[in-house]
This record gives C-alpha cells, structure tokens and sequence, in this order.
C-alpha cells in the first residue's frame, strides 16, 4: 500500500511531466547553440614585462662591496609606474602609431562582426565636422569592384575604389585591399554588406578601458607587470598589446634621458675644464721639479692635501646639487605639468622632497584622469588640485631651503680650505712650492676621477 501510495505521488508525476522536462531541455540545447553562434568571440592577449629600478652607479659594477655597507633596494616607486601606464597619454600615443581609427564590419541578417585586415577595402578619410565620428557608414556590394553607399533607402549612390565621395562633413574614399581579392575574392558576392565607422582620439581612448585593458603587477617586490588585452579581433588584440608596452618603454627611456641630461651637460664642461688644468698642473710641477733640481722630497703635508681635496671635492658636488635644484625650481615656478619632469633624484640626494616629488606626480597624473569624467570645477578635481597646489608650495620651501643650507656650508668649506692654504704657507719656500703644485696635480687628478664616475652613473 505505501509503495503504491509513493509510486502515485512521486514517481508519477515525474514520468508524466518527462515530455515537457525533455523538450525544455531541448529546447535550451537549441538556444544555447544559437547564442554561441550569433556571438561574437573575444580574444585575450597578454604580455609581462619587467621594471628594473636597480641604482647603476659605480658602486653597482663592483664584484665584491668594497665600499662597504648593505646594497641598495628596489626603488620603491614601481607602484607609481603601474599607474603611470594606465594614464591617458600612454594610451594616445599607443593609438598614433596603430591604424585603429577605422573600424570594418560585416553586417549579415542577424550579427554584426568586426573586420581587420580581412576587409575587402580599406578607408582614407578627412573629416571636415566633428559630427561625422562614431557614425557606422554602410556600403553594399553591387559587383565590378563597386559598392553602394547606403545613404537611406532611395539615396545610393555608387562608389569605386580609390574615387573620393564628398559631402558637409567628410570626404573619404575606398582602396582596394589587395591581399584580400587576391586570397579570399569568393568570400564577397553580390549583395553583401559592410560597414566602417571613423573614430576620433577620445573614441578610440574610450574603447579602452577596464573590461578589455588589465594592467596588474604580480607583486610589490617582484616588479614584473602583466597586461592583458581583450578584443574580437585576436590580431589586433596582440598589436596593441605589444605597441602599448613598447610605447611606455619608450617613454620611460626618453624620460630617464631628459631627466640626466642637464647634469650630464654641466659634468661634460667640468671634465675639460678640470682636465686642462690638471695638465696644467702635472705640467707647472715637472717644470718646476726641473728648474729647481728637485728629484724626490718628503712630504709632511700629507694629511693636509687629503682634507684640502676632500674639501674641494664636496665644492664641485655641492655646485652639481645647486645645479639641478635650481632647474627643478624654475620648473616647479612655471606651474607646468610636472608629469613630463622628472629630476635627478641622486644628484639632489634628498629623501623628503623624493617622496614629495614622487606624490605630487602621482597627484597630477590622478587630476589627468579625474578630468575625463569631471569638469574643472567639480569637487573630485578640487581636491586634487589643492593637494597638488599644496605640494608644490612644500617642494619650492623644501629646495630653497637647502639651497641656502648649501650656500652656508659652502662658506665654511671655502673657509676651511682658506686656513689650511694659511697653514701651507709657512712651510719653506721650496717646499711650500712643490706642496702647492703637488696638491694641484692631486686635486685636478682626483676631481677627474670623480666627475668621470659621475658621467658613467648618469
């Protein structure tokens, strides 16, 4: 009795509802095939690339730490160039070296698919009105190399390839894709249609974004970056991929020149400088050395010439800093786009304005991207603006104030260096004199070193 009773209750309904389960199913088979052929595919590409922020200075081409002391880290600013790759600019002049500015599509009954290289014609254009972006134009094939541009339903004039049409808004005209009639001429029949549409700069920018554009690095200490591309054209996916990163390789390789070259400039003039007067100097002192007989004479003086170089050393690198402090001044006083300057943050050797720096950057950069969706006034870029603003007015106080601690310290250098000329005065006469012209020939010799190391780390 309880087996017919469960039989009745559960299985019955079941075998007599089976159709209808068995036809959804179906039914869902169906739609499901559908959708996977009407849709259009999307491709991912994706590519790593490594930042190396190693310092390469003198100290980094030896074999063992003769320097002493712990190595230098990474530097800590890989974050800010992950940013700086998701910014605006990099983005355009990715764009300028691509042909994207034209978009092909097949247009069938049911889908539309993108085109590239396999588009039976390729566009040239000028646009006269801004109007004419972002508009699909449509052209049906009506066989002898002809299409019909499909204006409205009554308005269809022909167009062949390589004749310009004309109107209010644009001219364009339509070239043979060779590659294309050659390989694929069966591909196209009579009635088939197409399409194009023309894209301007902040179209092309806004087709980019954070559903087909990921930038992710793997991890803080491990300053490797991944971007992947999405986009239904596999090829195009992978040109825009590679032409992205090498677009900010080499904008981060122009950067790191401009950032040099006004000290590399100031340092090249120093070593002629230095090395005529150290042949100068060895010259004087053989003169000498022949004029007065003089073979070999002791030195008590030692010391003395060792602190007089040192001194005269920290001279020519106190008038390095003020050279770069002052470019950076005159920068920050322009109130130019700080994001196309970047200084030379060895030479100035200041951690506190480093990381001032470093911020104010990366509060221009987020100004830049707040301005595509908010206008000037708007309490997203205000904000922005007054961190920047407050920044700025931190980094000039910052430089004019070492500026003048440099002024300072100059001062006692030279005074220093003034009382131990004083000391070297008293010493005899011909002494005094081989001391002087010794000291010269070490001091010119020594700054050479020095200032041809700095050349090599720049």
């Amino acid at each position: 009795m309880n087996l017919n009773k469960e039989f009745k209750t559960l299985i019955e309904p079941v075998i007599k509802g089976s159709p209808i389960l068995i036809g959804i199913v179906v039914v869902a088979i169906f739609v499901a095939r559908r959708v996977a052929t009407y849709s259009n595919p999307v491709y991912q590409t994706d590519a790593s690339m490594m930042i190396d922020n190693r310092d390469f200075g003198i100290s980094n081409f030896y074999l063992f730490n003769e320097e002493g002391g712990p190595k230098k880290s990474l530097s800590s600013i890989f974050l800010t160039e992950v940013e700086l790759l998701k910014t605006r600019s990099i983005k355009e002049k990715t764009f300028r070296k691509l042909d994207f500015d034209v978009r092909y599509y097949r247009v069938g009954k049911i889908r539309k698919s993108q085109l590239y290289n396999d588009s039976p014609f390729k566009v040239e254009y000028k646009v006269f009105e801004e109007s004419a972006f972002g508009k699909e134009y449509m052209l049906e094939y009506i066989g002898k190399d002809t299409f019909a541009y499909l204006i409205s339903e009554k308005e269809r004039p022909a167009i062949t390839f390589n004749k310009d049409f004309t109107n209010e808004k644009l001219t364009f005209k339509i070239k043979k894709n060779e590659v294309y009639w050659k390989e694929k001429a069966d591909n196209i029949q009579i009635g088939d249609k197409f399409a194009f549409k023309l894209l301007s700069m902040d179209d092309l920018i806004g087709t980019v974004n954070s559903e087909n554009l990921f930038i992710k690095p793997i991890d803080k200490e491990i300053t490797i970056i991944k971007v992947y591309v999405k986009d239904e054209i596999p090829e195009k996916a992978a040109l825009f991929c590679n032409t992205f990163i090498n677009t900010y390789i080499e904008e981060a390789r122009s950067l790191k020149s401009n950032e040099n070259s006004n000290t590399l400039n100031f340092v090249n003039a120093e070593i002629e400088r230095v090395e005529r007067r150290l042949k100068d100097a060895e010259g004087n002192l053989a003169l000498y050395k022949q004029s007065e007989k003089l073979v070999n004479m002791n030195q008590e003086t030692d010391a003395t010439l060792k602190e007089l170089t040192a001194l005269d050393l920290r001279l020519v690198d106190f008038e390095i800093q003020e050279v770069e402090l002052n470019a950076v001044l005159d920068f920050l006083m322009t109130e130019s786009n700080i994001s196309d300057f970047s200084p030379n943050f060895k030479t100035i050797s200041d951690k506190v304005f480093e990381d001032a720096f470093i911020k104010l950057k990366g509060f221009e950069l987020q100004r830049e991207d707040l301005l595509q969706n908010y206008t000037q006034t708007s309490s997203e870029v205000q904000n922005v603006q007054q961190k920047i603003s407050d920044l700025r007015a931190f980094s000039v106080q910052t430089i004019e104030k070492k500026l003048s601690n440099i002024t300072g310290q100059r001062k006692q250098i030279e005074g220093s260096i003034e009382t131990i000329n004083a000391k070297l005065r008293k010493f005899p006469d011909k002494q005094r004199k081989i001391a002087g012209l010794e000291r010269e020939v070490n001091l010119a010799a020594q700054t050479y070193t020095f200032l041809t190391q700095k050349k090599m780390e720049l």
